[in-house]
């Protein structure tokens, strides 16, 4: 018996045959966009060479799903989706293999537990591309080398040079710089190497145990740098990695093995004999979604009808007419005419413009920089050199900008260096001076700039992800086989252009080589991909900024008509393209060295000096010294130890031990934070596993950093000061992945429980140094020397920026940088910024200069529960108001909290300018010059403005809270405070009078300018979010009530975008979705207002016809109020209310007319009606359970008011309406995914579709856990029917204790962390239910606690998915939830 397997993917193509269990052929070859002819010479030549070697009929063949839009007749049977086709081929090549890394040219997965009684974990890479092989073709293409010679450099290089780790699209911005550092190619082609098998194992493998032998599946095997890679990063010994040749070919030879089992043939022989129609014109049935690597399924069909947008699909682009030769004009130079030069040093090309007396162009180029700025300067300069000996002078001056300006700048020897961004606004405003809008599209970097009277006063460029930038024209047009400059003419022959979404832009070349295969026009796809090009720059770079009535377009991009036509098509009339478009920013440079003055000298080492002097305090005493004898705890200079670290350096040295603090991040630092950490987080949490790892190899007997958990802020108005999950969990996490406790080191980490303040600081300090074997005594006496040690580096701070602002003059600006004391301090989270503004002769302070705890918040956010975030806003109060200081603010990549405090940032800071920079792994700092720069050019155009009268109120205020502050500080009952915090009482001072409101009602006071409560205003309309039945019967219960209720639809694709059109960061897609749907129905964005489904909204007990005439008046005024449910913290989505709120009133939306109603989760128990909710929720659980049909019959049997006894014998009578027990996959996580087919991809009806039950987790006791974790009061009423409930339902959700040892053991199993119910999770996970096949964890992705969830969680008794919702409707996502049901099916 005879096989056949066809495996087609993003890159290549492998075909195997298999006989009687033995490959007896196989191939393997990129195909480079041309699948179809590629596979027929393969199968050609493999016809010839069987017939010679193993002559034989090929009775069965299969191919994988990806491959369907070269087979359009091959049925279900006839293919199989990639993982099950990989474990085929495992089983029969390298059945020793435990774990399977396969690194694909656009998609990568990892499989391990392929032992016998293992529990098989699968993974699979996401919406980034970050971890994927195809980055390898594009940089080899970009360096003109082959591909097939990767090994050839790899095995000559040196080093390891570190390039960006998160996006590998950014990844090229480094290998640039690196190229112009003159980093040689063998060396950065292994760097590269490094960082695609980093982004691999910390985006796809995670926390996954990678059981050996770990066999390397794909492509890759023929890559040694990557081999070599894998071994290093992974730990790999001699025999414990399985990689040959045969490895590209593992999943041909596994669909070869399933045809055979399947007993099914594709008709293999037809391919290669068509020829009255070619195979790419013909179109499958599901050709919209044979994306290359993904599944070909109904679902993803109507994901693709999902993402076209209206309008756009298949409609021909609008030709723009203007005249490329007419933009370009140049004069002849007079004799002894004065010249100057502008020079621009870019990533892709170098253009120098030579002007005149007039400003005219005399003459320009543009060159090719092919990683070598040198070169191209001197071909440049030999290129105008006639022009120049026209004339017949030397240049008068030179000006330069660009990523390469400083190098190019040195080596000419002209002082006159600027950014790109004032730069290329000079160039607008001169030649289009009515211009007010830039738009300036680069090879890697892509800008928006706003102009007011020819000067930049707002200004932004693509952040951490690429998409969006102008490259990827030219990769594509290369792997396309097109020239570059016929891109745009065929373009805009499109008759039918192909919609290819907004995606990561190495992710979308799987779209583009699928349609190419599906028979889509190479004239269609280029339409396609440059309306794609401008959607993402408009909403990656431009986003929410104000787009003017005069937009000018320029950049070497514009050569593309394509491009041109896409942004007239979104402009119309208000676009202009810039004369000298591609050369704009050397011209401007030009404009820059005519008008250069002699620059003034700032007293940089003054300014340097004042602001080192915090570092002196920081490190005051310490130097690193070690005594014998002693024992050494080690403190990473990392987190919130750059706020306690004089504290704990003296409490420690004060008890008899060494302390050792380790270095400053550094290469060295992220290197190792890169090998070792197991899960994508923030920044911040991914460096402190390097300077952890760095401690435990320098020998240290402890390591000591605190888990904060809460942390006073005096004027918060909160309950709790919660720090972010991460915060509260990293130590723990951390130590655990090092496994530190197995190599002899103990972790100290408190939990510092802080709302009381210093006195519970000091508690937890006290019993750390007794654990340690030390006396109370002593321990207290240690404390009071830490105490004043961290009090006076505090006041210190606060005194020299008193010092500075009091002696500044009315003209002076000073730059404060803002973020977390982490990120100012530590030189890689502040990316040298301190160092690039003083450089430039800049005063500087950070937040610690400023009086920011002692600023009220609470009357603006209420619900502001992160003490960090709260300094950086009521810092910016401060900045706002004064007339002197300008923000710097920092944010960090996957910072949860940062998502959503920068709205609140922005709203706060209103006109006044600031720049804002996302901070990551990139290691050039080019970019962040370039911003630095270009904002400082744009304040001397500002005018310091005197705060109003209304501030002095607020300062009055301030002081009272000053004088509190003060009063415990100055308190040294150390003991009393002691004794206050163990006891949950008041310390022996006053502080804490001001630490909470006291007002604990469902809503947040004067929150939109209503008070929403039970007697809930009847002049409005409720809208409820989609939260499946329980919306269903909360409505129910709100009509019943009296009140106008209105259900809200599923979320959709245009509220996702509407979202993530008001986006600033990685917001979570829940937190799009609903902002998105609010927007739109307030008619913020699209044609959304007030549309709802015609249900029933009107209340139940009133007069109807009286009712509908005042709903329909309500709609038509648009008096509404949406449900937005908040927490008490600490996880982003608890912020989502006052967000939404910000957005609504940026938009101009009347708070009286369109509202928020705001309950908090954790108050349920306090509202008056909550044995109502407290039932509904119960009920919603039940009726989960049932099928559609039986829900609704069900539904209409609900009547109010509940009465317990008559809600359980509905709920007894629903449990005996329940099939019998069957599989079931258990899904839980976050409620917003679970409960909108739209964000889980209708997950239940597929997983029903698979042949199992679904089972949603218990709302009710989800909510349970979440307020017992609060701390809130629960009555015992509530706890008695949940019981109930549970052991009525225990054959659904599995037996358990009783709820209050459920939580007690929630806390001896995990770490202490407050928000998103994380240990609730983790515990499900653990756990299980009856008769489970699998379970899934659902959660947006970027959540920060999905990631801590990873880090926490312990093995599954079944297999386990975590699902990450995007909401992007692509195909990938259902791909990835199929292919794990069919694992488990299987």
């Amino acid at each position: 018996m005879r096989g056949l397997g066809i495996d087609a993917g993003a890159g290549s193509i492998s075909l195997a045959v298999v006989e009687d269990g033995r490959l007896i052929y196989s191939r393997y070859a990129l195909h480079k966009g041309d699948a179809k002819h590629t596979l027929c010479e393969m199968l050609e030549t493999m016809k010839k060479e069987l017939n010679h070697t193993y002559p034989g009929v090929i009775e069965y063949a299969a191919v994988n799903r990806a491959a369907a839009f070269l087979f359009p007749e091959a049925g279900e049977m006839e293919m199989a989706d990639r993982v099950t086709a990989l474990l085929a081929g495992q089983k029969l090549l390298y059945p020793e293999a435990q774990s399977i890394l396969e690194i694909g040219a656009q998609t990568s997965c990892f499989l391990t537990g392929l032992g016998r009684d293992q529990v098989m974990e699968y993974a699979v890479n996401g919406e980034c591309a970050a971890g994927t092989g195809a980055f390898f073709e594009d940089q080899m293409y970009r360096l003109g080398l082959p591909l097939e010679s990767y090994s050839d450099y790899t095995d000559r290089a040196t080093s390891v040079p570190r390039l960006a780790g998160r996006c590998s699209v950014f990844a090229k911005t480094d290998l640039i710089h690196r190229q112009q550092e003159g980093v040689s190619a063998e060396d950065i082609l292994l760097g590269l190497a490094y960082a695609v098998v980093r982004n691999f194992k910390t985006s796809v493998v995670r926390k996954h145990p990678v059981r050996k032998p770990v066999l390397l599946s794909g492509g890759v095997v023929k890559n040694r740098g990557v081999i070599r890679a894998v071994k290093e990063i992974f730990g790999l010994e001699d025999g414990e990695m399985v990689c040959d040749d045969c490895g590209t070919v593992v999943s041909a030879a596994g669909l070869a093995m399933l045809a055979m089992e399947w007993k099914v043939r594709v008709d293999w022989e037809w391919i290669c004999g068509e020829t009255s129609e070619p195979v790419g014109t013909r179109m499958c049935e599901n050709a919209d979604t044979c994306d290359m690597g993904m599944a070909c399924s109904v679902e993803g069909q109507e994901a693709a009808s999902e993402n076209q947008e209206p309008g756009e699909s298949g409609k021909m682009l609008p030709p723009y007419q203007y005249e490329k030769d007419q933009l370009h004009k140049t004069r002849t130079p007079k004799p002894g005419e004065s010249m100057w030069l502008g020079v621009d040093v870019g990533s892709t090309s170098t253009n120098l413009v030579l002007i005149g007396e007039n400003q005219e162009v005399l003459d320009y180029c543009y060159i090719r920089t092919s990683g070598n700025p040198v070169r191209a300067v001197e071909e440049g300069l030999a290129a105008l050199k006639p022009t120049m000996d026209l004339a017949g002078t030397p240049i008068v001056q030179t000006a330069v900008t660009g990523s390469g300006r400083y190098l190019i700048a040195k080596r000419l020897g002209t002082e006159y260096v600027l950014d790109e961004i004032t730069a290329q606004a000079r160039a607008a405003s001169y030649l289009n001076p009515d211009a007010d809008t830039v738009f300036e599209i680069g090879g890697q970097d892509s800008k928006y700039i706003s102009v007011k009277h020819s000067q930049v006063v707002d200004f932004e460029m693509n952040k951490v992800c690429a998409a969006g930038t102008g490259s990827f024209i030219e990769e594509q047009a290369g792997r396309l086989g097109i020239p570059l400059a016929e891109i745009g003419p065929m373009a805009l022959a499109a008759e039918h252009p192909v919609e290819l979404g907004e995606r990561c832009t190495v992710l979308m070349e799987s779209k583009i080589l699928s349609e190419i295969a599906a028979g889509a026009g190479k004239e269609d796809l280029c339409a396609g991909l440059c309306r794609s090009i401008v959607r993402n720059y408009l909403n990656r770079v431009v986003a929410n900024k104000k787009v003017g009535q005069v937009i000018c377009l320029q950049g070497g991009i514009i050569h593309n008509e394509g491009i041109v036509s896409a942004f007239y098509e979104m402009f119309g009339e208000r676009l202009r393209i810039t004369p000298y478009y591609d050369v704009t920013g050397a011209y401007g440079a030009a404009l820059e060295a005519k008008a250069a003055v002699s620059k003034h000298s700032a007293d940089q080492e003054k300014n340097t000096e004042i602001y080192k002097k915090n570092r002196e305090w920081f490190y005051a005493g310490y130097n690193g010294t070690l005594l014998p004898g002693r024992k050494t705890i080690g403190i990473p200079q990392s987190l919130m130890m750059y706020k306690f670290f004089p504290m704990a350096y003296k409490y420690f040295t004060e008890l008899g031990f060494d302390v050792l603090l380790s270095e400053e991040s550094c290469e060295e630092i992220i290197r190792i934070s890169q090998d070792v950490t197991q899960e994508e987080t923030c920044y911040p949490v991914k460096l402190l596993h390097g300077h952890m790892e760095h401690l435990a190899r320098k020998g240290v007997d402890y390591l000591f950093i605190p888990c904060i958990r809460t942390i006073r802020h005096a004027t918060s108005g909160v309950e709790h000061n919660y720090g972010c999950v991460y915060m509260q969990t990293a130590p723990k996490m951390v130590a655990k992945t090092l496994r530190l406790e197995e190599r002899g080191i103990h972790l100290l980490a408190p939990v510092l429980d802080m709302d009381i303040g210093q006195p519970q600081l000091a508690q937890a300090m006290i019993k750390t140094g007794v654990q340690l074997g030390k006396e109370k005594e002593a321990c207290q006496a240690a404390m009071k020397v830490g105490a004043a040690a961290m009090q006076l580096c505090d006041r210190k701070s606060e005194e020299l920026g008193k010092e500075i602002l009091a002696s500044l003059k009315p003209d002076d600006k000073v730059l404060v940088l803002v973020t977390r004391n982490y990120g100012i301090s530590d030189p890689v989270l502040n990316m040298g910024i301190p160092g690039e503004l003083l450089k430039r002769g800049c005063k500087v302070l950070n937040l610690a200069h400023l009086q920011g705890h002692s600023m009220y918040l609470a009357g603006e956010y209420p619900n502001l529960y992160w003490p960090f975030s709260q300094h950086i806003l009521t810092g910016a109060k401060i900045i706002k108001n004064h007339p002197n200081l300008y923000a710097v603010y920092l944010t960090n990549h996957g910072c949860g909290p940062d998502t959503m405090i920068s709205h609140m940032f922005r709203e706060i800071m209103g006109d006044k300018p600031y720049l804002s920079v996302e901070v990551d792994e990139h290691q050039s700092a080019v970019g962040v010059v370039t911003r630095i720069e270009a904002f400082l050019n744009s304040l001397k155009h500002v005018e310091n403005v005197k705060a109003g009268k209304n501030v002095e109120a607020s300062e009055k205020k301030e002081q009272v809270v000053c004088r509190k502050r003060e009063e415990m500080e100055k308190c040294e009952n150390t003991e009393a405070h002691e004794k206050a915090a163990e006891h949950g009482q008041k310390p022996c001072c006053s502080h804490s009078e001001i630490s909470k409101s006291g007002d604990y009602t469902e809503y947040a006071p004067e929150y939109d300018g209503i008070r929403m409560s039970l007697e809930r205003s009847k002049d409005r309309t409720i809208i409820l979010p989609p939260l499946s039945i329980y919306t269903e019967l909360y409505a129910k219960y709100l009509r019943y009530q009296g009140c106008f209720v209105q259900v809200g639809p599923d979320y959709t694709r245009e509220d996702l975008e509407s979202g993530k059109a008001e986006s600033i960061s990685k917001e979570y897609a829940t937190f799009s979705a609903m902002a998105g749907q609010v927007l739109r129905l307030a008619g913020c964005h699209g044609d959304g207002a007030g549309k709802l489904p015609e249900t029933d909204r009107l209340p139940v007990r009133c007069d109807q016809e009286q009712a509908k005439e005042s709903m329909e008046t309500q709609m038509q005024q648009n008096f509404w109020s949406y449900l937005v449910p908040q927490t008490e913290g600490a996880e982003a989505e608890g912020m989502a209310a006052m967000v939404i709120r910000a957005l609504l009133k940026q938009h101009g939306t009347a708070p009286d007319r369109i509202s928020l109603y705001t309950p908090y989760t954790e108050h349920l128990f306090r509202q008056k009606d909550w044995e109502q909710i407290w039932q509904l929720c119960m009920m919603g659980d039940a009726l989960l359970c049932l099928n559609q049909e039986q829900r609704k019959i069900e539904l209409d049997r609900v009547k109010f008011p509940l009465v317990w006894e008559d809600t359980k014998k509905l709920l007894t009578t629903w449990h005996e309406l329940l099939p019998k027990a069957q599989k079931r996959v258990f899904l839980f996580g976050s409620a917003m995914v679970l409960h909108s087919s739209y964000l889980n991809r209708s997950m239940p009806e597929a997983v029903r579709k698979h042949g199992f039950t679904p089972v949603s987790m218990m709302l009710s006791e989800y909510l349970w856990f979440w307020i017992r974790e609060s701390g809130k009061e629960i009555p015992q009423e509530a706890t008695e029917q949940l019981s109930w409930f549970n052991e009525t339902y225990w054959d659904i959700w599995g037996t358990k204790a009783s709820l209050e040892e459920q939580f007690a053991r929630l806390a001896k199993d995990y770490p202490d962390v407050v928000g998103g119910n994380i240990r609730y999770l983790c515990s499900l996970i653990a756990a299980g239910i009856p008769d489970a096949a699998g379970s899934m964890l659902l959660m947006p992705t970027y959540s920060n606690s999905g990631s801590v969830i990873e880090l926490m969680k312990q093995p599954s008794p079944v297999p386990f998915l975590h699902f990450q919702a995007e909401g992007s409707g692509e195909a990938d996502e259902a791909e990835r939830r199929d292919i794990w049901l069919n694992l488990i099916s299987s």
